[in-house]
């Protein structure tokens, strides 16, 4: 697998075509886990001390981990072992509500999710200032999810949602008995949920911040370094003279130094740069204002693969990468610019 790899695909994929029978029949997506290794991951969490703590006999605990895979997997990012904090806050504001006819199924599945989580991260070494992160938002969140259950409000499904959009009625969406519009819901993904929302500010961040690099572990600072320099500059040579934009490309940094290093390790550190620098512009409306080979060619990379780099790091944290806007769910990582234009969004919808 190399950088020109994406550019050649579609073009091997033509010339295969040609050749009859070359080219089998596309297999259909599997989730990560199936069958036995299904079983065995199940098996695994329910035997651990994790899996014993959660205070539900086995036969529940191993349901509701088949129900949290199926979510995990099938609305997720593939992988079992990693949480973000974004996607927990989608299951348990959402999937949790909409997806099971059985309320005791349903309360089984957050009972169950913190546990999980702590396995599962403990598995594959996933930094505990990490998990810490992701456990604060099931906290945050499993009080209003039981609380939604219990009185039997569930958020609205494709169809009211595209049916309410069609009649024009978007800004009467009402997710948990509250008046909730399409863009108030986006705003929310943005900065960390409502409650960051509602404590938004336009204060200017620090220009040109250094790297902080501390909460990073520890084999893998060098080559976040290298990255997050490559980054800065970038930064610097697309827009002089933002300080803003440069702080919040260096706390971009941070964040997936923190939470995916070993996804920054892999390839090339300039094609990784790259990935971070446009998911930090992306995230900031800066995105379009540059080609993407600006963008490569301001920290050195090959203009090619870069972009699937950006949406694997983004899948890593639990969100999804965007070419217009992508939601990090941290107002710490925007500038003031990017968090007024929320603000003035709001003020418009409200």
């Amino acid at each position: 697998m190399t950088e020109s790899w994406p550019d050649h695909l579609l073009a091997i994929e033509w010339v295969l075509r040609q050749i009859p029978g070359a080219v089998p029949d596309e297999p259909d997506w599997e989730p990560a886990l199936v069958g036995a290794a299904r079983d065995s991951f199940i098996d695994a969490f329910v035997e651990s001390p994790e899996g014993r703590g959660v205070g539900l006999d086995a036969d529940r605990v191993g349901a509701a981990v088949e129900s949290i895979l199926w979510l995990k997997l099938g609305y997720g990012n593939n992988d079992p072992y990693l949480w973000g904090p974004i996607q927990v806050e989608y299951v348990l504001t959402d999937l949790v509500l909409r997806k099971f006819a059985d309320r005791r199924d349903a309360e089984d599945v957050i009972d169950t999710l913190p546990a999980l989580i702590r396995w599962s991260h403990a598995s594959v070494l996933v930094s505990e200032a990490f998990t810490a992160e992701v456990l604060s938002v099931v906290a945050a969140f499993s009080g209003h999810a039981r609380q939604s259950l219990a009185q039997g409000r569930r958020p609205p499904g494709t169809d009211q949602l595209l049916s309410a959009l069609l009649s024009g009625g978007a800004a009467t969406l009402d997710a948990f008995g509250e008046g909730l519009s399409a863009s108030h819901w986006w705003n929310c993904q943005l900065v960390g949920g409502a409650e960051a929302l509602a404590n938004l500010d336009a204060a200017p961040l620090p220009d040109d911040e250094p790297l902080d690099l501390s909460a990073v572990p520890s084999g893998f600072v060098d080559r976040v370094r290298t990255i997050g320099d490559l980054v800065v500059g970038g930064v610097s040579g697309l827009f002089p003279d933002d300080g803003e934009l440069s702080t919040s490309a260096a706390r971009t940094v941070a964040l997936f130094g923190l939470q995916v290093p070993d996804v920054l390790e892999r390839g090339k550190a300039e094609s990784a740069a790259a990935a971070v620098l446009i998911i930090a512009l992306t995230a900031n409306l800066r995105g379009w204002r540059v080609t993407k080979k600006a963008i490569a060619e301001s920290v050195g990379a090959s203009p090619s693969g870069f972009v699937d780099r950006a949406h694997t790091l983004c899948n890593g944290i639990g969100t999804r990468f965007s070419d217009y806007q992508t939601a990090l769910g941290d107002p710490r990582l925007l500038t003031s610019e990017t968090r007024q234009a929320i603000l003035d969004d709001e003020a418009f919808d409200g």
